[in-house]
C-alpha cells in the first residue's frame, strides 16, 4: 500500500521542520493541497493538510480533507526503507529553450535590417516572453519526496515549493532530513536488538 505518488499534482509545503539533535521530534513535514481555495479552507480552520512526522519511536502519517482523516502509525523499528529524491519537468525546460532559440532564429533572420527588426518584433518579444515563463515554470516544477517504507507500507510526502507560505526546501535538505531520519531508525533497532538479547 503506496500513500504517495511521484504522479499526480504534488502538495503545496507548509513547513519543514528538522528536529534538534536533543529533540524527540526527527522530522516534521506540513503540505497542504495546490490552489487557493485549498489555502483558504487552512485559514478558516477546515484542514486540508497533510503531514510525516518521525520521532524517536514512531512514524506517523496524517491525512485530513473535507472528506475525512486518515491516521497511520508504525514503530521506527518496522521501517526497512527510507526514499529522498526530486524530479523536474523536463517538457518545460525545452520548450523554454525551443522558445528562446526561435527568438534568436527570428532575430538572426532579420539580419539587422531595421526594417526587418520592425516586422518581427512582436513575434520576438512573444517568443522570448514565452520562452522565459516556460524556464520559470521549470525552475518551480521541482518536486521533491520524503517517505519512508515498513513493509509492503509506503508513507510519505511529494511537495514542492509554496509561494504563498514562501517555505521552500533543497535537495541537500531533504537529504539531511533522511539522514537525520536513518541515525534515529539506526538507535532504535540497536535498542531492540539490545533489548532482546537481554531478554534471552
Amino acid at each position: 500500500m503506496a500513500l504517495f505518488s511521484m504522479s499526480g499534482p504534488a502538495l503545496v509545503l507548509k513547513q519543514f521542520q528538522i528536529g534538534e539533535p536533543a529533540s524527540d521530534t526527527v522530522l516534521h513535514i506540513v503540505a497542504r493541497q495546490p490552489g487557493l481555495m485549498s489555502f483558504f479552507l487552512t485559514l478558516f480552520g477546515l484542514d486540508t493538510e497533510t503531514s510525516l512526522k518521525v520521532d524517536r519511536r514512531s512514524v506517523t502519517f496524517s491525512g485530513s480533507s473535507l472528506f475525512g482523516q486518515m491516521h497511520i502509525t508504525v514503530p521506527l523499528t518496522a521501517v526497512s526503507a527510507t526514499i529522498c529524491g526530486y524530479t523536474k519537468s523536463l517538457g518545460k525546460l525545452l520548450m523554454g529553450i525551443g522558445c528562446l532559440i526561435g527568438y534568436g532564429f527570428l532575430y538572426l533572420q532579420a539580419g539587422g535590417s531595421e526594417y526587418e527588426l520592425g516586422q518581427t518584433s512582436g513575434l520576438r518579444m512573444v517568443a522570448f516572453i514565452v520562452g522565459m515563463a516556460f524556464l520559470v515554470a521549470y525552475w518551480l516544477s521541482r518536486r521533491l519526496v520524503v517517505s519512508v517504507q515498513a513493509g509492503d507500507v509506503t508513507l510519505g510526502l511529494v511537495f514542492k515549493r509554496s509561494l504563498i507560505e514562501n517555505v521552500d526546501v533543497d535537495f541537500p535538505k531533504a537529504q539531511q532530513a533522511i539522514e537525520r531520519v536513518n541515525a534515529a531508525l539506526l538507535r532504535a533497532q540497536q535498542g531492540s536488538a539490545t533489548a532482546s538479547s537481554a531478554r534471552v
